[in-house]
């Protein structure tokens, strides 16, 4: 049996993933053009990630989802303490 090759590593942009996230806590209703087809498990940062998925569902709920309130659900994130 012929060795198989190990699956493509997606491309990553953490830039990219930054500025989505940024512009979610900007304005909410960025949220509601890549809420079909963007899901946390889309993102390679895991941090990232997570503050997607926050903000998703403050969003979906018809929150807010800033920077400063996010700080407060992320305080003890230990990715996020190691990235700093």
């Amino acid at each position: 049996m012929k060795d198989m090759d190990p699956a493509p590593t997606l491309p990553s942009n953490v830039e990219a993933e930054q500025a989505i996230l940024g512009s979610l806590m900007v304005n909410k209703d960025v949220y509601s053009h890549v809420a079909d087809v963007l899901k946390p498990e889309h993102f390679h940062d895991p941090v990232h990630a997570r503050i997607y998925a926050i903000c998703a569902e403050r969003i979906a709920e018809g929150r807010t989802a800033g920077p400063i309130l996010l700080r407060s659900f992320l305080e003890d994130d230990e990715g996020l303490q190691a990235q700093l």
